[in-house]
């Protein structure tokens, strides 16, 4: 596939400690058309993402990552993408992995391929409980069989976005685009990735986001 045509989304909020090097890795693995979405950063995020020379779109506030990431979407459609690889800014994905699920959605003629985790073993363990859990929910809701819906490492076809009318606005923004693709007769697969876990505390509130996602899979239980 010509990487021209694949924009790398990465949605950032208060990443200053790993954005550059998350930039530079991207770089390195040969892709040129990154955006990254600032979704109101109180730290030196914006700055250093601009310093990189790419592109860099700024929330004035914080909206959340699923507004990032409709953000992305508007550009990358706009632009004539025909893939978006979306990759977390926390420095967790390997971006030499992005061609894996290139070759894979192009393969299998998949819609949207998730870098699916194999390493828990530094995943709180309640944390992965849910996660399996919360992957059966969206594997039955999308009609697709998902072993890990929460991964933030995946890549979209662009060809998509017009037909995607999202409701939420944070993490179960993620959610909500596999039920919707799936239930509209999308293909989803998956391909195994590599996790790099630091010790940095994660910005995913157990409580509140658990909520979020009750309240997403209620929205959709009976449409």
């Amino acid at each position: 596939m010509d990487k021209d045509k694949l924009l790398i989304l990465i949605p950032a909020y208060n990443e200053s400690k790993f954005i550059g090097n998350v930039i530079t890795r991207v770089k390195a693995s040969g892709y040129k058309n990154i955006l990254v979405i600032d979704d109101g950063s109180n730290d030196d995020t914006y700055n250093i993402a601009l310093s990189n020379k790419i592109n860099v779109i700024r929330h004035n506030k914080n909206r959340g990552k699923g507004e990032s990431q409709k953000t992305g979407f508007n550009y990358a459609y706009e632009n004539n993408y025909d893939y978006i690889a979306m990759i977390d800014a926390d420095n967790q994905h390997n971006p030499e992995e992005i061609e894996y699920l290139l070759r894979k959605a192009n393969r299998y003629n998949y819609d949207i391929v998730i870098g699916k985790r194999i390493d828990y073993s530094r995943m709180p363990y309640i944390r992965e409980i849910v996660n399996k859990i919360t992957s059966l929910i969206i594997s039955i809701m999308s009609k697709n069989r998902i072993y890990d819906s929460q991964s933030g490492f995946r890549i979209m076809r662009t060809r998509l976005i017009p037909y995607i009318r999202l409701k939420t606005k944070r993490f179960e923004t993620e959610s909500e685009i596999l039920i919707q693709t799936g239930r509209s007769g999308y293909k989803i697969g998956e391909h195994k990735i590599k996790t790099f876990y630091g010790s940095e505390k994660s910005s995913v509130n157990p409580v509140i986001d658990t909520l979020r996602f009750i309240s997403l899979i209620s929205m959709y239980t009976w449409v």
